[in-house]
């Protein structure tokens, strides 16, 4: 199987082997793949190195010693969080949200990595199998690929949470699996104005709901992920820390809207 296998978001942690090996493993024999890594410019949020093409070797270096990986395709773009912050302004949304201690902006530039992802699969211009669109904090985390990891049919998208709960309403977004069609449609996601309606009830906006909501207004099959089992990350725990609350409240304190 030819399988686009595509990162997006903050690096956060140094690539473990084992880590890679432990995925792969999960992925059908003989498989071959084609890495997309679509990366801020800074290692975590709020991480003042910066990445260049130089220096994000001594992270992913790892990467270029597995042999199922035929390709790593690389796109750095630059971090800047206050365009968020305004396009969140923009929208109407508060910079924190009280009803489940989100912040808007960074959902928007989590959809923004992935959107810009897809568009960079899809500005290749290969053809692949099956996508498969994560994180790299997620990946020791993810323990099966359950039912998904098969040749998709093009009008396919694994979209629908079944672990650790099941939900019609909640899209998983720290994995994707889908076709070529539902790249495109995913390559829109942020600059969609799907994001209009969440003013109204912004205890509904999160990324999970926007994006499943996004993915039903496209004429496209949306499945459950079946067996699939991801554990909790202790990254995605850091948000709801008090220091975390500390530095967020210090970006929204350093600019003038």
């Amino acid at each position: 199987m030819n399988i686009c296998l595509g990162f997006f978001g903050f690096i956060r942690n140094n690539i473990s082997y084992d880590n890679i090996i432990s995925f792969i493993k999960l992925l059908p024999p003989n498989s071959t793949i084609d890495v997309y890594i679509n990366t801020p410019n800074r290692f975590s949020e709020f991480d003042n190195e910066i990445l260049t093409n130089y220096n994000i070797s001594n992270y992913i270096k790892i990467l270029y010693d597995i042999n199922q990986i035929k390709n790593i395709y690389i796109n750095i773009y630059e971090y800047n969080p206050f365009i968020f912050i305004q396009k969140a302004l923009d929208f109407k949304l508060p910079n924190k949200n009280m009803y489940n201690n989100i912040y808007p902006f960074r959902i928007l530039s989590l959809h923004y990595s992935i959107s810009t992802l897809c568009s960079f699969i899809i500005n290749n211009n290969k053809h692949y199998d099956t996508h498969i669109l994560t994180r790299f904090d997620i990946l020791p985390s993810i323990t099966s690929l359950g039912d998904c990891i098969n040749i998709i049919p093009e009008n396919n998208i694994y979209i629908w949470r079944t672990i650790p709960y099941r939900s019609k309403d909640d899209a998983e977004d720290r994995i994707i699996i889908g076709s070529n069609k539902s790249i495109n449609i995913l390559s829109t996601l942020y600059f969609s104005d799907i994001y209009n309606i969440y003013h109204l009830n912004p205890e509904n906006f999160n990324s999970e709901k926007i994006i499943g909501t996004y993915i039903k207004t496209q004429n496209i099959i949306t499945l459950e992920q079946n067996n699939i089992v991801i554990g909790m990350s202790p990254s995605l725990q850091i948000k709801y820390t008090k220091e975390f609350e500390i530095l967020c409240n210090t970006l929204f304190e350093s600019i003038d809207l």
